[in-house]
């Protein structure tokens, strides 16, 4: 995988997950009966879109770092993206409990997790290798 790569496979998710969910650019309005994938838009395109979304904003970031930080950076992705991915899809759709976790909660709680911990991880692993370079 190259960074490159990277950011094209980040742009076609956003895109792929647009198409889904186009509620979320308000191209349904209130009905749905003009949206294409109906209930689907809402239980799978909503998640999808937040964790595309931090993907994209996070390949972008990997364009103007190191191929080092870049590839410690995938090692964490290759498991943090699919952990979220199966949690997303084992979580309810909708809950009513007093501490509600639908799947929109879990995807946009786990997405927000993946971009700060890919930040912290890129930031780390650039200053790091900055500061062997100099000595």
């Amino acid at each position: 995988m190259t960074k490159k790569n990277n950011f094209i496979y980040s742009v076609v998710l956003v895109l792929v997950s647009l198409i889904i969910n186009p509620y979320i650019i308000g191209l349904c309005g209130q009905s749905e009966k003009y949206c294409i994938f109906g209930s689907l838009a809402h239980s799978v395109g909503k998640p999808m879109f937040y964790l595309s979304f931090v993907l994209l904003i996070l390949s972008i970031v990997v364009l103007l770092v190191s191929d080092f930080a870049f590839r410690n950076w995938l090692k964490f992705a290759y498991v943090w993206v699919p952990l979220s991915v199966l949690f997303m899809v084992f979580s309810p759709e909708y809950d009513s409990s007093l501490f509600p976790m639908d799947r929109g909660r879990v995807s946009f709680f786990m997405s927000t997790l993946l971009l700060v911990i890919s930040l912290l991880i890129i930031i780390i692993t650039y200053f790091r290798t900055r500061g062997s370079k100099r000595a």
